[in-house]
């Protein structure tokens, strides 16, 4: 945590006014804004009988939180919920690059029972405890699913242009499933399809990206983290 802090300043009014040390004094801060900003704005049900509650939240490096979320755990499966919250940016808030927050909840009434941790959303994950879902279809870390394959590459032939050019063949793509479950960074690994296959694919992705395809994320140690999946995407000219 303290190396944490010294990349990063968070709340500089915090330090001179409570006259606390760094991450207390930034812990203190982040904890109230939460409570006073967001946990008041959540509905009493939305807390009851849920296992590892947690509020997630992604702030960029100019203070505003872009996503806000919770969430819980229901047997063996992960759940999450938007959070609609008003006030975007954080005041005095400042950080060099974009973190995610992770506020444990055991009592959303008692700032001090509960817990807060940082990490740089530049932390991504190939395998975590659980793996990215589609429809309740597992990205799964030894093997992908068939049913997850198949639900992805139903939503990108839906935004597919003409393949008509195309050869038989496969593309191998990255792409990165965000702490909230929305597509980030996308890249084209290698194109065995022949010229343009590449550029049809990436176009389909970034439609996706845009439409918000939504997926459940990947957990690590009980918490949503970024994971990068690694997969071929298969061009077949005798479907055209």
């Amino acid at each position: 945590m303290d190396k944490f802090f010294e990349n990063i300043s968070y709340f500089g009014k915090c330090k001179e006014t409570y006259k606390l040390k760094g991450d207390t004094c930034n812990q203190y801060e982040m904890k109230s804004f939460i409570y006073e900003n967001v946990l008041g704005t959540i509905p009493e049900k939305d807390f009851i009988d849920k296992k590892n509650l947690k509020l997630n939240l992604r702030i960029d490096s100019t203070s505003y939180i872009t996503s806000c979320f919770l969430t819980w755990k229901d047997g063996k499966k992960y759940n999450l919920s938007d959070v609609q919250i008003e006030r975007k940016k954080i005041d005095d808030f400042n950080a060099d690059k974009e973190i995610i927050v992770h506020y444990s909840i055991d009592n959303h009434q008692n700032i001090s029972s509960n817990t807060l941790i940082y990490n740089y959303s530049g932390e991504i994950f190939k395998v975590v405890g659980q793996m990215p879902l589609l429809d309740f279809c597992d990205f799964g870390f030894l093997k992908i699913d068939d049913c997850a394959l198949e639900k992805l590459f139903e939503a990108i032939n839906k935004n597919m242009q003409s393949t008509a050019e195309i050869n038989t063949g496969k593309v191998v793509f990255g792409m990165i499933i965000q702490n909230d479950g929305y597509i980030g960074n996308i890249q084209i690994y290698k194109n065995m399809a022949g010229e343009n296959a590449d550029k049809l694919l990436l176009e389909a992705l970034n439609k996706l990206k845009n439409q918000k395809l939504r997926f459940t994320p990947g957990f690590h140690v009980n918490k949503p983290v970024d994971v990068l999946l690694t997969i071929t995407y298969d061009f077949d000219a005798s479907k055209k």
